[in-house]
C-alpha cells in the first residue's frame, strides 16, 4: 500500500538551527517562540477530535486509513507540547489526505510557529486560501505532488494536505515538479481544511 511521503512534513523548518524537521507523518515545528503570560490556556481535544476522522475522509473520497489519529509529544518545540496527525488514501492508493495539528501552550507560541513556517516555505499563490482560515494562512505545493494549507486556529497550527501522486512522493529518485491540482482536488483540499478548522471553534 502506498503512503504519503515524509516530505509532506518538511515545510516547517527550525528557526534556531535552520534544520529541516522530517518526522514521518508527524508535523513538528521548531521555533524560538515561547509562552506569554495572561493568555488563556488552550482547550484540550482528544487526538481523534483534533484532526479529520475516518468517517469524514471516507465521505470525501478517502476510504482507506493509513494512520488513524495519533498524538505525538513535541519536545523540540518551546511553547508547543504535541502534534496529532491522521492519514487517509483513496481506494486506488493514488491520492492521499493528511490532517495535522500542532498544539501550543498559547496563541503567541502558535503565531510564532506559523510565522516561521511561512518564512521558510515556498508559498503557492495560485492556490486560493479560504478567508475563514485567517489572514496569516498560506498554501504551498512543497516542491512536489503534495499541496498544503497551513493556518493558525487559536493555540494550534493546523495543516491540511492532499498528495496527488503517492507513488511519486514515495520515490527517492523521482522528484518532478508538482502537477497542478485539478478543480476537484482543489475543492477537496479547501473543503477538508474548513472542516478541520471547524473542530477548533
Amino acid at each position: 500500500m502506498g503512503r504519503p511521503s515524509s516530505s509532506t512534513t518538511r515545510i516547517l523548518i527550525g528557526v534556531g538551527a535552520l534544520a529541516v524537521v522530517a518526522v514521518v507523518l508527524v508535523v513538528v515545528i521548531v521555533t524560538s517562540g515561547g509562552t506569554s503570560a495572561g493568555v488563556k490556556p488552550p482547550t484540550t481535544l482528544s487526538a481523534s477530535a483534533s484532526v479529520l476522522d475516518a468517517g469524514y475522509a471516507r465521505h470525501i473520497g478517502f476510504p482507506k486509513t493509513v494512520q488513524a489519529a495519533k498524538r505525538t509529544s513535541v519536545t523540540e518545540q518551546k511553547g508547543c507540547s504535541s502534534s496529532v496527525d491522521a492519514v487517509y488514501e483513496d481506494a486506488g492508493s493514488k491520492t492521499g489526505l493528511i490532517s495535522d495539528v500542532l498544539n501550543c501552550d498559547s496563541e503567541s507560541s502558535a503565531s510564532a510557529a506559523l510565522a516561521a513556517a511561512r518564512k521558510h516555505a515556498v508559498v503557492d499563490s495560485s492556490l486560493a486560501v479560504p478567508k475563514q482560515l485567517g489572514a496569516a494562512a498560506f498554501a504551498t505545493d512543497n516542491g512536489g505532488p503534495e499541496y498544503l494549507l497551513v493556518w493558525q486556529a487559536g493555540t494550534r497550527v493546523a495543516i491540511e494536505a492532499i498528495d496527488v501522486d503517492i507513488a511519486a512522493s514515495a520515490s527517492s529518485t523521482s522528484k518532478s515538479p508538482a502537477a497542478p491540482l485539478t478543480p476537484s482536488q482543489d475543492k477537496t483540499l479547501v473543503t477538508a481544511a474548513l472542516e478541520q478548522n471547524s473542530l477548533y471553534q
